[in-house]
């Protein structure tokens, strides 16, 4: 594969999926909505939308996962209750 093909599909890759931002703000939408059906939710568009906020939120972990990998991070170094309680 050429350097211009692997860009080319790139490219469309990230064309083809949104953003992190966008799968956040999604996310976000979905929670709201939800909110204010609490009372009376509509159990027509419940299955719908627990759907698109699993997909937004996985996007969203593997996006976070990249960006670690990245720069060489891990959970592990996140969790420093475990390296000062000693």
């Amino acid at each position: 594969m050429t350097e211009e093909t692997s860009r080319r599909k790139t490219r469309k890759t990230a064309e083809a999926s949104p953003s992190y931002y966008e799968s956040y703000q999604q996310l976000k939408a979905i929670a709201d909505k939800m909110r204010q059906q609490q009372d009376e939710p509509n159990i027509d568009e419940l299955i719908p939308l627990v759907e698109q906020a699993t997909a937004a939120y996985k996007h969203c972990q593997a996006r976070i996962a990249a960006v670690e990998n990245a720069l060489g991070l891990s959970s592990e170094t996140h969790d420093v209750s475990s390296d000062h309680n000693g």
